[in-house]
C-alpha cells in the first residue's frame, strides 16, 4: 500500500508526445507503445502531458493509459497552432490540458465544434485536418478557449498553458500591436511553458503599455518546463519538480501556488530540514479499539488536523508533543485543576487506558514512546509545542505581572543557538561572581577576625612605651656597674650584647616566619588539589585525542605547584608538641646554624667582660632581660606591621566587593547591548513591533530577605532607601545611590549600628544584603506604540505570535493547537497564513485548526481528518475505532455521491469534501482561492 502523506515532490513532465503522434516530427521510428510506457516508468515520471496536434484519439490514449497501468498518470494535452503569429513570423503554440475525467470523446466533440481558421466549412476534426494537412491549419485562440467554456469549466475541467519564448512563443517586441497580443496570451493562459529565465518576469507584475492605457497584471504564473518529446531519446530530458497528487486536480494547484508548488531543477528538491528532526508517523496503542492501529503519516512541511467537536484533534497533537518534550512534566503540557489546585496532564489517556501508548517515529525512522524511562533523553528535544489557549494564558490579565510572559519572552530571544550561548555565559559569569563575592567577604571577615587576634596578641604583649622604659631601665643599672670596665672594654662589651640582642630577635624572626609559611602551605593544600581535580576532570571530558594531549601538558604548571607546595610542607614539620623541627638542607637550617654559632661565640667573648661586674648573675639577668624585651618591641613591631598590612588587604578585599558590584551590573548591560542585533531582526522586518529590555530590581522580594534577618523591634532597614516598602519590582532607579545605601549597611551591621536577629552572624547578613540576584533583565513588546502589558488579551496575543513568528531560530517541528483562538479573521489572513506559509519552508509544521483559511490559504500540504465514532447519525456504523483518523492532500477529491454505499464517514467522500463540511467556511475559502487566480 503506497503511503500518504498529502502533496509531495514528484516528476511531470507535461508535454510529451507518443509513438502515435501525427506529425512529420515524429522521430520515434518503430517504437511500440509499450516500450514508450516502459521508457516513462523506467524515468520514474509520475504524470505525463501525452501531447498531440489538434487532437487525441480515443485509441492513442487508451494505449497509453493501459501501457503505464496505473504507474503514470496521464493527462490529454492538445497541442494548438494559434492564427496568430509572434515577431519571428512563426505562429504560437498554446495547449490545452483536460481533465481526464471528461473522456476524449467529450472533448473531441467540442473541439470539433470550432472552426478552423480562414475555413468557412472546416472545423477542429480529424477528418478536415487531415483533408488540408496537419502542418496548414491553425486555429484563432479566443474562439476555441470561448467553445471550451461553454461546454466545459475552465480550470475545473481544462488548463491552458502557453510557451512564452522559443518556437511558437507569445513573446514579441514591444510595438502597439505585437504588446497587445503578448497581453492577451498572458491574460488567458494559466501558466507558461519555459524554463527558470522566465521565473523571475512571472513572479511579478507585468506592466503592457497600451497607448495612454496601462495595464498591470498582478497574478503569478507557475513555469512549466517540458520534454516536447518527438523520440526515445527525448523522454525526460526536461521534466518539472510538482508538490501534489498525481491528478488533475493537483495540476490545478500550480495555478493557486506557482511558486511554492513548482521547481525546475535536476535533482528532487529537498528543503535544509533534518530527518532527525521530522515526524514521519505515530501509531497508536489502546484497549477495545479506542484509537486506530493504522499509522498516521505526515509531511516534512504543513499539517494542518482538523475534525469535529472532541473527534481527537488535540489529543493528537498533544500526544507528539509529550512524547518528543526533554521533559515530560513542563507546565506547557499541564493544566491546573480548580477543584484541587494542582497540575494535572493535559490530556492522561493512561488513566482509563493502562494499556495505551503512543509511538512517534522521525524521518531516520528512529521511534519513542511517549511511555519512557525517566532520564532517557528525547530523540528530538527542540519541538515547539503551543497548547489552546496559551498564548492568551500568558498575557491575560491575572498573569500580566507573573514571570511567565518575561521568561517566555526571553526564551524566544534565545532560540538563536548564538544568542542562548551568550545569556548562558552571562548567567554563568554571575554565578561565577556571585561565588567570588561570596569569597570575598568571607575572606573579609577572615581578615577581621585576624585583626582581631593580632590586636589581643597585642594586649598580651604590654605596652611598649612601658617596655621600652624597662630596657632604658635595665641599661642604666647595668651602665652603673661599668666603672669596673675601661673604656675599651666598654665599647666592646656594648656592641657584643649589641649584637646578641639584635641575632636573638633575627633568631625569632626566623622561627615566626617560619611559622607563617607552615599556616601558608595548609591553607593552600587544599586549593591547590581542588584545582587538581578540576584539571583531572576537564582533561577526561576533552574529546579530540590531541587536544586532551596538548592541553594535559600546558596544565602541568598545577602539579608542578602542589609539588612546590609540598616541598614547603618539609620545611615546615612539626613535633608531638607542636614544636617546629627544623631539617638539614634549608633556607631556615642555614640561616638557624649561622645565628646559633654567633651566638654562642658572642657568649664565650661576653664571659670574661660578665666576671669583671660586681654582681656577674645580676647583670647575666639583665641582659637577658633586656634581650627579651627588645624582642617584645620587635614581635609587638611586627603585629602593628601585620596589623597595617591586613587592615589594606581587608580595604581592598572590602573595596573590590563594591567594584565586582558595579561590575556585575554592567554585565547586564552589556546583555542588553549584546542583544540588539537580535532585537533588531524585528525592527527591520517590522518598525511598529518593537522588542526593549532593560534592567530592573526586584525590591520587594529582596526587602522580604532583609527583614527576615533583621531586628524586628528596631527595623534598622527603615533608614534606607533600598528597602523602602514602597518600591516596586519594574521601577527605575539610580544605581549610584543604591550602591551608596549599600556601603552604608555593610558598615553599620559591621560596627553594631544595624541590629540582627540573634541567629544571624554579621557576616551572613551582609552577603545577603549584597546579593546580586535580585537584578533581572526585562523584555517588553511595543506595537505601535501600546505596550504588550496594556493590550487586549486578543492583540496582545497576536503580538506575541508575531514575535514567535519572527524570533523562532529551533528547527524541530512546531505544534499548535488553534492558533486562531483571540485572533480576528483579518489577523489570520495577513499575519498568521504567511507565517505559516513562510515558516513550513524551514520547519515542520503541525497544527489543530477550525479554520478554513489557514487549511485552504496556507496551502497545507497534508491535511488530518480526525472523526469520533458516534458524534453523528452518519457514521455510528463507521469505523470499528472509537477515534479514527485519516490523511491526504487538499487536491484529495472524491465527492459523496462517488461513494454513497460508504459506511466509514472519513472514507466516504475526499480530504476536499470533509474540509467544506467540517471547517466552518470551507467552500467559501476555496472560492475565495480559485477566484483569487480566476479568468
Amino acid at each position: 500500500m503506497k503511503i500518504n502523506r498529502g502533496s509531495e515532490w514528484r516528476k511531470w513532465d507535461l508535454h510529451i508526445h507518443s509513438p502515435m503522434t501525427h506529425s512529420t516530427s515524429n522521430r520515434y521510428k518503430d517504437l511500440s507503445i509499450e516500450d514508450f510506457c516502459k521508457e516513462i516508468i523506467n524515468k520514474d515520471i509520475d504524470v505525463i502531458g501525452l501531447t498531440n496536434y489538434f487532437y487525441i484519439t480515443e485509441v492513442e490514449y487508451n494505449e497509453v493509459v493501459k501501457g503505464l497501468d496505473n504507474k503514470c498518470y496521464v493527462i490529454p494535452n492538445f497541442e494548438f497552432r494559434a492564427s496568430d503569429k509572434n515577431t519571428k513570423g512563426d505562429h504560437i503554440n498554446f495547449h490545452i490540458l483536460f481533465n481526464p475525467k471528461l473522456g476524449i470523446r467529450n472533448i473531441l466533440n467540442s473541439i470539433g465544434n470550432v472552426k478552423l481558421n480562414n475555413h468557412t466549412n472546416k472545423y477542429c476534426r480529424e477528418a478536415d485536418i487531415l483533408q488540408l494537412g496537419i502542418d496548414s491549419v491553425t486555429i484563432d485562440f479566443e474562439s476555441i478557449l470561448n467553445q471550451l467554456k461553454t461546454d466545459f469549466k475552465i480550470i475545473e475541467d481544462f488548463i491552458v498553458c502557453v510557451p512564452y519564448t522559443g518556437y511558437g512563443g507569445f513573446k514579441v517586441d514591444n510595438k502597439p500591436r505585437n504588446i497587445s497580443q503578448e497581453k492577451k496570451f498572458d491574460e488567458l493562459s494559466n501558466f507558461i511553458l519555459g524554463n527558470n529565465s522566465s521565473k523571475e518576469y512571472f513572479s511579478n507584475n507585468r506592466e503592457y503599455c497600451l497607448g495612454k492605457d496601462i495595464c498591470i497584471i498582478d497574478k503569478n504564473k507557475a513555469i512549466i518546463n517540458c520534454s516536447d518529446a518527438h523520440s526515445k531519446e527525448d523522454i525526460s530530458n526536461k521534466f518539472t519538480w510538482i508538490k501534489a497528487h498525481p491528478t488533475f486536480e493537483g495540476l490545478k494547484q500550480i495555478i493557486y501556488e506557482p511558486i511554492e508548488r513548482v521547481k525546475i531543477q535536476k535533482e528532487k528538491p529537498e528543503s535544509e530540514k533534518l530527518d532527525s528532526l521530522m515526524i514521519d508517523k505515530i501509531i497508536f496503542a489502546s484497549s477495545d479499539n479506542k484509537f486506530t492501529t493504522a499509522p498516521i503519516y505526515f509531511n516534512k512541511n504543513l499539517n494542518v488536523i482538523i475534525g469535529g467537536k472532541s473527534s481527537g484533534k488535540s489529543i493528537l497533537l498533544y500526544n507528539i508533543a509529550k512524547t518528543f518534550y526533554e521533559n515530560q512534566n513542563d507546565s506547557v503540557l499541564k493544566y491546573k485543576d480548580a477543584n484541587d489546585n494542582k497540575e494535572k496532564d493535559l490530556y492522561d489517556l493512561s488513566i482509563d487506558d493502562p494499556e495505551f501508548d503512543f509511538t512517534v517515529e522521525n524521518y531516520l525512522g528512529i521511534s519513542q514512546n511517549i511511555k519512557r524511562e525517566n532520564g532517557k533523553n528525547s530523540i528530538l528535544g527542540s519541538i515547539k509545542y503551543i497548547p489552546q489557549n496559551h498564548l492568551s494564558d500568558l498575557v491575560d490579565k491575572s498573569l500580566r505581572n507573573s514571570n511567565e510572559l518575561k521568561k517566555y519572552i526571553r526564551n524566544l530571544l534565545r532560540e538563536d543557538p548564538k544568542y542562548n550561548k551568550i545569556y548562558e555565559d552571562f548567567v554563568e559569569k554571575l554565578g561565577q561572581n556571585d561565588e567570588i563575592r561570596k569569597n570575598d567577604i568571607s575572606q573579609y571577615f577572615i581578615y577581621q577576625e585576624e585583626l582581631r587576634k593580632k590586636k589581643e596578641e597585642l594586649q598580651h604583649k604590654g605596652d611598649k612605651e612601658s617596655i621600652i622604659k624597662n630596657i632604658e631601665a635595665l641599661e642604666s643599672k647595668i651602665a652603673e656597674t661599668k666603672k669596673d670596665l675601661t673604656p675599651e672594654q666598654t665599647i666592646e662589651y656594648n656592641n657584643l650584647t649589641s649584637e646578641y640582642s639584635e641575632l636573638e630577635k633575627a633568631k625569632n624572626s626566623l622561627l615566626g616566619d617560619l611559622e607563617k609559611i607552615y599556616n601558608f602551605y595548609e591553607s593552600t593544600n587544599y586549593a591547590l588539589n581542588e584545582l587538581k581535580a578540576k584539571k583531572t576532570l576537564l582533561i577526561e571530558n576533552l574529546e579530540l585525542e590531541d587536544i586532551k594531549n596538548d592541553y594535559a601538558e600546558k596544565l602541568t604548571f598545577i602539579d608542578n605547584a602542589i609539588a612546590e607546595n609540598e616541598s614547603i610542607k618539609k620545611l615546615t614539620i612539626k613535633d608531638e608538641n607542636e614544636n617546629f623541627l627544623v631539617l638539614e638542607n634549608n633556607i631556615f637550617n642555614l640561616k638557624l646554624n649561622i645565628i646559633n654559632k654567633r651566638l654562642n661565640e658572642l657568649n664565650k667573648k661576653l664571659a670574661p667582660l660578665n666576671s669583671l661586674f660586681e654582681n656577674q648573675n645580676l647583670i647575666i639577668n639583665y641582659q637577658k632581660t633586656i634581650s627579651e624585651e627588645k624582642i617584645k618591641i620587635a614581635e609587638i613591631e611586627q603585629i602593628e606591621k601585620e596589623t597595617e598590612n591586613i587592615t589594606k588587604t581587608a580595604d581592598d578585599r572590602k573595596n573590590k566587593v563594591f567594584e565586582d558590584i558595579k561590575n556585575n551590573r554592567k554585565l547586564y548591560d552589556n546583555l542588553l547591548i549584546d542583544f540588539v542585533s537580535r532585537i533588531d531582526k524585528i525592527k527591520e522586518e517590522d518598525p511598529e513591533l518593537k522588542i526593549e529590555g532593560k534592567i530592573y530590581f526586584n525590591f520587594p522580594k529582596y526587602r522580604e530577605i532583609i527583614i527576615d534577618f533583621s531586628h524586628g523591634n528596631t527595623k534598622s532597614y527603615s533608614e534606607y532607601r533600598i528597602f523602602n516598602e514602597e518600591n516596586k519590582a519594574l521601577m527605575e532607579y539610580d544605581f549610584e545611590k543604591y550602591l551608596t545605601d549599600l556601603k552604608a549597611a555593610f558598615e553599620n551591621i559591621e560596627n553594631g549600628n544595624y541590629r540582627l536577629k540573634n541567629n544571624t552572624s554579621k557576616q551572613d547578613a551582609i552577603i545577603k544584603i549584597l546579593e546580586q540576584k535580585h537584578f533581572f533583565d526585562h523584555w517588553d513588546i511595543t506595537y505601535k506604540n501600546d505596550t504588550i502589558h496594556k493590550m487586549s488579551t486578543g492583540k496582545a496575543s497576536l503580538v506575541l505570535l508575531k514575535v514567535m513568528i519572527k524570533l523562532s531560530e529551533t528547527k524541530g517541528p512546531i505544534l499548535i493547537d488553534q492558533p486562531e483562538d483571540n485572533l480576528d479573521n483579518r489577523s489570520v489572513t495577513n499575519e498568521l497564513i504567511e507565517y505559516l506559509k513562510e515558516k513550513k519552508k524551514e520547519r515542520q509544521i503541525i497544527l489543530v485548526t477550525h479554520n478554513a483559511n489557514i487549511v485552504v490559504n496556507a496551502d497545507a500540504e497534508n491535511i488530518i481528518i480526525a472523526n469520533q465514532r458516534g458524534q453523528s447519525d452518519d457514521d455510528e456504523l463507521g469505523s470499528p475505532y472509537l477515534f479514527d483518523y485519516i490523511n491526504g492532500a487538499l487536491e484529495d477529491v472524491n465527492p459523496i455521491s462517488v461513494n454513497q454505499n460508504e459506511k466509514d464517514l472519513l472514507k466516504s467522500m475526499g480530504i476536499r469534501e470533509h474540509i467544506t463540511q467540517i471547517v466552518e467556511g470551507g467552500k467559501e475559502a476555496f472560492k475565495k482561492r480559485e477566484e483569487k487566480y480566476g479568468f
